[in-house]
């Protein structure tokens, strides 16, 4: 159904940028994990997604921009948090974390 598309699309991979900073064998080496915490996605409750960046290089990553765009605003609401998020730096060896929470319509 179209319907259950629009839940599938939701759910979709999504984008990351990221310009590292690197010379040689330092590199920034990212890898990204979307954690949705909600068992079941109902319509009308709060659907809480979060967002792991982990740099597992040795040079720091420079202007990281993670961006989802599997929450069209046709389907979800955006309740707290932003579906795009810079970061200006994140360290060799170290995480960030980013949590969205949406409404589905």
């Amino acid at each position: 159904s179209p319907h259950a598309m629009r839940i599938l699309a939701a759910f979709a991979i999504f984008g990351l940028v990221c310009l590292a900073g690197s010379a040689d064998d330092n590199v920034a080496r990212l890898l990204a994990a979307k954690h949705v915490q909600n068992q079941y996605l109902v319509e009308g409750r709060d659907l809480t997604v979060t967002y792991s960046i982990y740099n597992v290089g040795t040079s720091a990553a420079l202007s990281v921009q993670l961006t989802d765009e599997g929450f069209p605003e046709s389907d979800f609401k955006v309740k707290h948090g932003m579906p795009t998020v810079n970061w200006a730096r994140i360290a060799p060896g170290t995480n960030v974390t980013h949590s969205i929470v949406l409404t589905p319509l």
